[in-house]
């Protein structure tokens, strides 16, 4: 039968399944792929002339065929799909479900839905993702405070005759805090780089494949700024606890210490 487009140009059915002559320019080679009938002797051979974008799978997935290729190789198939579309400001999902109430042996979807449902995963996979990246974090703050209290018992000497030559109770804490301080901001400020820069010759290589494609590289500054500073303000949390230890030793006792 003769098919039309949306704006009501004729067309054959053939001409929807026709080698594109670039395809083979890119490498591709079309090859015969045998179908058959389960429960069956009925075989039936086609030729792949082409292959989808991944992107594509999540609306159509599968082989697509001539609609006699399909009667031919499954004689017993009724299934069939519908595509319609909507006006503009219809709900979709409310239409979809208005068309299974109506046809209970009818599924219906929205696309919509589709891409949010596939929006959901990958976003969910980010954040488990994000997730592991903050537990390590974690342990990154808590492993900074334990080396905080062990300088202290370590440097108990040393901190005995800072305050023997003058130096406050506020001075020697600030100095561990200021320390630990450096140490935690030179890790934030170098992670920040690299993560940013890893993030950009993936993106702009196509080490992340055709996701890419057409989009812009965003940094988000206000969530990694926000990270970073609590990241930060954790680290000083920990410092503080060592670093007032560290100002209530006694100075005989820490000179006399070995």
């Amino acid at each position: 039968g003769e098919l039309t487009d949306a704006a009501g140009a004729e067309f054959s059915e053939f001409a929807l399944l026709t080698l594109d002559p670039a395809l083979v320019g890119e490498g591709f080679e079309p090859f015969t792929l045998h179908l058959h009938a389960p429960g069956t002797d009925l075989n039936t051979s086609v030729t792949v002339i082409g292959q989808m974008d991944d992107p594509a799978d999540i609306f159509w997935n599968g082989i697509i065929v001539q609609r006699d290729t399909v009667v031919a190789a499954f004689p017993d198939s009724d299934s069939q799909r519908f595509v319609l579309k909507n006006r503009d400001g219809t709900d979709q999902e409310a239409f979809a479900k208005s068309i299974e109430s109506g046809l209970p042996q009818a599924s219906a979807e929205s696309f919509q839905k589709l891409l949010d449902d596939q929006r959901a995963a990958s976003q969910g996979f980010l954040l488990l993702f994000q997730g592991f990246m903050g537990l390590g974090l974690i342990i990154g703050i808590a492993a900074l405070g334990v080396i905080a209290f062990r300088a202290v018992v370590e440097r108990r000497q040393q901190i005995g005759m800072l305050r023997a030559i003058g130096y406050q109770r506020s001075m020697v804490a600030l100095s561990f805090v200021f320390e630990s301080g450096f140490v935690a901001l030179s890790g934030i400020i170098l992670g920040a780089v690299l993560g940013v820069s890893l993030s950009w010759v993936l993106f702009t290589s196509g080490g992340i494949g055709e996701a890419s494609e057409g989009a812009d590289f965003i940094v988000p500054w206000l969530q990694l700024i926000v990270i970073c500073g609590i990241a930060f303000g954790a680290s000083m949390i920990m410092t503080w606890f060592p670093a007032q230890s560290a100002s209530r030793v006694a100075v005989a006792e820490a000179l006399r210490y070995e």
